[in-house]
Formats: structure tokens, C-alpha cells, sequence
């Protein structure tokens, strides 16, 4: 049987996670400053991260897996693509 998707985000909790990923983004490129860590790492931590909270979400929500990897991993490719092609030395 197949489980329920995550429901998805109203307009206003869109509005509000832009303004986290704005604020992670900040917290993650300020903290990495401070210390020397390798970007290597920083994208490790923030995997670490990203997995737990989705497990997390699969198990409070019933979710299936494979869906939320999916929609995990077309975002991730978005905001990389993205990165990728600004240009150097803007802000995100």
C-alpha cells in the first residue's frame, strides 16, 4: 500500500521558509567563516542535518520515503543549478 505524500506548503509557510533558508544560509556561511572548516564538511553537516529532519517528517507524517527523497533531491538540484550559474561575487 502506498503511504500518503507530505502535504504541500501553503503561501504562507512558502514565505516563512524563505526566510529560514535565507537565515540558514547566513548562520552556515558565518559559522564556516569562523573556523576552518573545509566546504566538504559544511556540506556534510548540513546532509547530517537534512536526513534527520527528513526522517523525522516520515515519521511523524507517514510519508512515503522515496517521495520525499524525490522532492529532496529535484530542490537540491535546483538551488545548485542556481549556484552555479550566478555569477561569482553576488549575494544570495
Amino acid at each position: 500500500m502506498r503511504k500518503p505524500s507530505a502535504p504541500p506548503p501553503r503561501p504562507t509557510e512558502i514565505r516563512s521558509a524563505a526566510g529560514l533558508t535565507e537565515a540558514l544560509s547566513r548562520l552556515v556561511h558565518e559559522y564556516a567563516a569562523a573556523r576552518p572548516l573545509a566546504p566538504v564538511a559544511v556540506v556534510g553537516s548540513l546532509s547530517w542535518v537534512l536526513g534527520q529532519e527528513i526522517g523525522a517528517l516520515v515519521r511523524d507524517t507517514d510519508a512515503d520515503i522515496e517521495q520525499v527523497f524525490h522532492l529532496v533531491v529535484r530542490s537540491l538540484r535546483r538551488a545548485a543549478l542556481g549556484e552555479v550559474c550566478r555569477r561569482s561575487g553576488t549575494v544570495h
